[in-house]
Parts: structure tokens; C-alpha cells; sequence
């Protein structure tokens, strides 16, 4: 199975339940009624993450599970950015966030390394459109800078004294979390119909593209050696998927 995957479990008297503490700093700007202007800066700090050591199974076992976690703490920091417009027909927004997430496990690797989810740039572009009180059309921009994922950055062939023939592969690994995704980012678009009735119930028609130009974001990377160089991949599994919904307030 190459597909990521996260394992809930409980907290016991050797795993400790995750804390976090966090300071924020930040600014509201109002220049006019239409238009409001957030900036913040954040620090995050968590203790008592754990990461599954994967020494014995793909799962570990059920019987001494809490033997092989490793624990560890986090950090991660960095500035906002919202600027919000909203008028009488047209509403629209730019939500930006340049942060840094890392991980620390001593017993793993040394000294701080990028967590998976460390995307250093984040922007989200909204727009809304009403036409009249019961039609309105929207749309969504979503960018972020890729996740990561732990790849070998070399590779060194060993080869057993009596069997020339059969040469295995020995991975060199770097620091974890080495390697960066392609960039995520796809288009939103939908439209709503609004009818209310005499009685004061409403219906609302919805009709709505998600990843409007069929980008396959990447999901996760492997990696494999071919001609005795490191070849990575990135996969992606979600596609355009238009959809529709009749919503009946009562």
C-alpha cells in the first residue's frame, strides 16, 4: 500500500495526550465601510506528537503498540494576511499565509526537520456575484505550496560475495521529509437559486464544479531507481467532479 495513512489512538499512562500553546499578534484595518484588512503574525508550539516507527508492520501490533511510537514536539510560525470586500451585488476575498511547520523526534533524526504538511505558501482567492435576490454565482482559487514526503536522496548497490548476479539496492536518506510534492491549487465555481415562499419556507438550487479544470493534485509521491539514478513519481486521485443539490428550508 503506498496510499499515506494516519492511525488514531488513545491516550494511556506512556502516550501522553498532545498540548499545544499558541501566541498571536495581529491588526484589523477598516478603510471604508466595503473593505476590512487583517494582518497576523502566530507562534504554535506542541509537545507530545507521536510517529509510528514502522520497524515491525506496515500497523502496529495491537498487544505493545505503545512501544513503537517515537515521541516528539512541534513548532510552527508565521504571518496572515485576509483582505475582505463586500458591496451590495459583489463580495470577494484574498487569504494569504506564509508559515513554516517542523517536527523535532531525537530518537528519529537530530535536529529539526519540515513537517509533511509544511506548506510555506498559502493563497485563497474568492469571488461572489449576485445578480438578483434569488441568483448568485461564486468561485474559488485555492494555491498551496506541496506536501512532503521522505525520499532517498542517493543510492548505493551491495552485492552478496556469492551471488554476484543478484544486487540489492541500499537507500541514503538525507533528512526526512525531504522532498516536495508539485504545488496544489484548483478552481471551485457553483451557482445558487434562491425561492422563497408565501409560508416563509425557502428552496435553494445548487449547482457546483469542484477542481473546475481537472488538475490532479498530488496525493503522495514514491520513488523508485532506474539506470542507477533515484526516480520520484507524484500521484494524484481526485478529478473534476461536478455536482448538484435542492435544499428544502422549512
Amino acid at each position: 500500500m503506498d496510499l499515506p495513512s494516519n492511525l488514531w489512538m488513545p491516550s494511556t499512562s506512556k502516550v501522553k495526550p498532545m498540548s499545544s500553546g499558541q501566541f498571536v499578534l495581529g491588526a484589523t484595518f477598516r478603510p471604508s465601510s466595503e473593505l476590512m484588512v487583517d494582518v497576523e503574525s502566530f507562534y504554535k508550539k506542541m509537545h507530545h506528537l507521536y510517529e509510528y516507527n514502522g520497524t515491525n508492520t506496515l500497523l502496529p501490533s495491537l498487544e505493545r503498540w505503545e512501544m513503537d511510537y517515537l515521541e516528539g514536539r512541534g513548532r510552527s510560525y508565521g504571518v496572515e494576511l485576509s483582505i475582505e470586500y463586500s458591496a451590495q451585488k459583489f463580495s470577494g476575498a484574498l487569504y494569504y499565509t506564509l508559515s513554516r511547520s517542523e517536527r523535532y523526534f531525537p530518537s528519529y533524526y537530530y535536529t529539526w526537520f519540515p513537517d509533511r504538511n509544511d506548506n510555506r505558501h498559502k493563497l485563497t482567492l474568492s469571488a461572489n456575484y449576485r445578480f438578483s435576490r434569488n441568483f448568485e454565482v461564486y468561485a474559488c482559487w485555492t494555491y498551496h505550496t506541496g506536501n512532503r514526503f521522505t525520499a532517498p536522496s542517493s543510492v548505493v548497490w551491495s552485492t552478496a560475495e556469492e551471488d554476484v548476479s543478484n544486487e540489492s539496492p541500499t537507500y541514503i536518506y538525507s533528512m526526512p521529509n525531504n522532498y516536495l510534492l508539485p504545488d496544489y491549487h484548483r478552481l471551485d465555481v457553483g451557482l445558487n437559486w434562491h425561492k422563497r415562499l408565501a409560508d416563509g419556507k425557502s428552496r435553494t438550487l445548487n449547482v457546483s464544479v469542484y477542481n473546475a479544470y481537472n488538475r490532479l493534485n498530488a496525493f503522495f509521491g514514491t520513488v523508485d531507481v532506474a539506470n542507477d539514478k533515484i526516480v520520484g513519481s507524484a500521484y494524484g486521485i481526485v478529478p473534476i467532479i461536478p455536482s448538484i443539490s435542492y435544499m428544502w428550508r422549512f
